[in-house]
């Protein structure tokens, strides 16, 4: 039953948000697919140069003013301003999204190349979302190259997406709910795999996402006061790499993960999946399916059970007259006289009885 509330929950996710490239310094440009330079413009304001094709002119504009806007959620977030230039590409649809950038980065809608200073765009993607998708997605993004420019070292790849989503505003009781029952049927996916890069399946890569996030969530809480901003200063600089270090230490990053885990255990948590609607009326509609099923198997089981008892029954009983012939008790009524015990000698001797014989007066 958990195992179907996970797979359930696992579906109904949003899409992934974004992805962070940390190696890469090179900036990606339109022009290294689109060989005619002349399809590719550039419009430059408030900090950002937007690359992009001829068609997605006005749709520049509202890019730039997005992002302009994503980046003073970022600020507040981190109590940071973060005023470096940006350079935005948006690609126009999928295939060459996935050509310019890789196919690793097949199921996000745009990925950060925190050193280059780049937001690579989806447009194909981006497009089918609602308006609300873009502001969130550009935070989320812009949080990849901020602390990839305030950071001296790469931090593991969970611990940036994690950052990037608490900044976007991700999380809450659903994302814990789901959690909660992933490691209830063993579901989770170790934080080791998630060092360097994410699943390239979706429903994998979300949950990767969100254990990356709960698992930031327990280190801010415990050791850092629930304050994402002290945690930002505690890896920044030649002091903050050395914490950094600290993540990619097995040792460290295991421990810590063992002590977030402990929160997701089972019996801590029924109080918090009963109050998540979407769990408890997707449940609900789980064990209707699962006790009709139920239902219906053991009526089936019972009617076969039935069955056979009577096919045993009609064995027993044409092996018993096979053997005595047909039973007295089977006669129908008219047919038993009761007194089939007597030979016929005693039937004639009866005959000729007076009708006094047997103790009767015959006065």
């Amino acid at each position: 039953m958990l195992l179907l509330m996970l797979i359930w929950t696992m579906f109904a996710l949003p899409a992934t948000a974004g992805a962070a490239e940390r190696v890469s310094t090179q900036t990606l440009s339109l022009r290294s697919i689109y060989p005619q330079a002349s399809e590719v413009w550039t419009t430059s304001a408030l900090n950002f140069d937007v690359e992009y094709l001829a068609a997605d002119e006005k749709w520049s504009r509202e890019i730039i003013g997005r992002a302009d806007a994503a980046r003073r959620v970022l600020a507040r977030a981190t109590h940071d301003a973060f005023l470096v230039r940006v350079t935005m590409t948006i690609v126009p649809d999928q295939a060459k999204f996935v050509e310019l950038v890789g196919g690793w980065a097949e199921n996000s809608i745009a990925v950060a190349i925190p050193r280059a200073r780049q937001v690579v765009l989806n447009g194909e993607q981006l497009r089918k979302g609602a308006p609300t998708n873009l502001g969130s997605t550009l935070v989320h993004e812009l949080s990849h190259l901020y602390v990839g420019v305030r950071t001296d070292r790469p931090v593991p790849r969970w611990l940036d997406e994690g950052i990037a989503m608490d900044v976007e505003g991700q999380g809450g009781l659903e994302e814990h709910a789901s959690l909660v029952l992933a490691h209830a049927v063993n579901g989770m996916i170790p934080m080791r795999e998630l060092e360097s890069s994410f699943p390239v399946q979706a429903d994998r890569q979300r949950l990767a996402y969100r254990q990356s996030h709960a698992m930031l969530r327990n280190i801010l809480k415990t050791s850092f006061s629930g304050s994402l901003p002290l945690f930002l200063r505690s890896i920044q600089g030649e002091e903050g790499a050395h914490q950094v270090e600290q993540y990619w230490n097995p040792v460290t990053r295991d421990s810590l993960e063992a002590r977030w885990r402990d929160t997701l255990r089972l019996r801590n948590n029924w109080p918090l999946l009963a109050m998540d609607s979407s769990l408890f009326w997707g449940a609900a509609a789980m064990l209707l399916v699962v006790a009709y099923f139920v239902r219906r198997a053991r009526g089936r089981k019972l009617r076969a059970q039935w069955e056979e008892e009577d096919r045993v029954l009609a064995v027993l009983r044409d092996e018993e007259e096979s053997i005595w012939g047909r039973n007295e008790d089977d006669l129908a009524p008219e047919e038993d006289d009761g007194e089939g015990w007597k030979n016929e000698e005693m039937r004639e001797a009866e005959r000729q009885r007076p009708p006094w014989y047997g103790g009767d007066d015959p006065r």
